[in-house]
């Protein structure tokens, strides 16, 4: 979440540090889950589902399934990663 909100959260009154962490990790989760929503609108499941046709630059149409790949590592290994690029 952006500084600017840690910061308003921050100053609200009467929450502990603990309160406050656990409330932007809940900032944190609702802005994860809102982003994936928009991600897999009704046209995009329907692309995953079924597919769709494209012309390729080849001229040759192709029928596509779109897939969503995530990459996840812990700390240890972005940074190997990051270095390794």
């Amino acid at each position: 979440i952006p500084d600017s909100i840690k910061d308003i959260l921050s100053k609200l009154p009467g929450i502990s540090k603990t309160g406050i962490a656990s409330l932007q990790a809940h900032c944190r989760r609702e802005l994860f889950h809102g982003c994936w929503e928009i991600l897999l609108n009704e046209e995009f499941l329907r692309a995953y589902r079924h597919s769709i046709i494209l012309t390729c630059l080849d001229g040759v149409l192709r029928r596509i399934f779109p897939r969503i790949f995530t990459y996840s590592a812990d700390y240890p290994e972005k940074y190997t990663v990051l270095y390794l690029n």
